[in-house]
């Protein structure tokens, strides 16, 4: 069976899923039910080919992926109050456009690259069944369903932030197999429509727009990132 020769990678955009993604493949390959290359600290850039017979890339909204960077960035500057407090800057979000930029130019090169498993984080959040979809019609029947159960309750949204918050600031850093570092899920209200408006909500899009025809990925893909 395909299933039983792939290989599987991981690589994403950082804030797009993939810790979550990485818990569910490690724990899967722990089942023998499929086989992960974990790069863990790798996870955000080039994948390179010939080391894994498909990667997985979890897709988000870019300018959901700004707002949760700008929201980590104040956790590691220790000004994690601001979150609930004030708006995004013009400065703020150019540098997180440029960082997208970047590592959007490595994902990209690894869609052009390898095998690709995607995964839209809207349809993929707190959704393993997605996920085991996705991969089962890449790779074949492998049997993931016999832990779903399991990774529902383990790896899900809710156990994931307990964790977190036992963690406390930004940089203390999970040394087990969940990976999480302190403030990793976000449990306020704060999104895109609230923390930009006016004229830098239009600058956004219309450079997140302009980024993703330079890449010359196809309309559906494209809208992939937008949401």
């Amino acid at each position: 069976m395909e299933g039983n020769k792939a290989v599987l990678g991981l690589t994403g955009i950082g804030r797009s899923g993939t810790t979550w993604v990485m818990q569910i493949l490690n724990h899967l390959n722990s089942k023998k039910l499929i086989k992960f290359l974990n790069y863990f600290g790798s996870f955000h850039g080039y994948w390179p080919p010939g080391n894994a017979t498909h990667v997985v890339i979890p897709i988000r909204n870019l300018q959901d992926i700004l707002v949760s960077r700008w929201r980590v960035d104040l956790s590691d500057k220790n000004r994690y109050e601001e979150v609930e407090k004030r708006k995004i800057t013009l400065d703020e979000a150019d540098h997180h456009l440029t960082e997208i930029n970047k590592q959007m130019e490595l994902i990209v090169q690894t869609m052009k690259d390898n095998k690709v498993i995607l995964l839209e984080y809207e349809k993929m959040f707190d959704n393993p069944k997605y996920v085991f979809e996705k991969i089962e019609s890449k790779i074949g029947d492998c049997g993931l369903n016999s832990e779903l159960n399991n990774v529902e309750e383990k790896y899900s949204f809710k156990r994931n932030s307990e964790r977190a918050k036992d963690l406390g600031e930004y940089r203390n850093m999970s040394d087990d197999e969940f990976k999480l570092h302190g403030r990793h899920c976000y449990l306020g209200n704060k999104n895109f429509d609230s923390l930009v408006t006016g004229y830098l909500k239009l600058h956004i899009e219309h450079t997140i727009d302009d980024m993703l025809k330079g890449f010359n990925l196809s309309e559906k893909t494209s809208k992939k990132f937008k949401g």
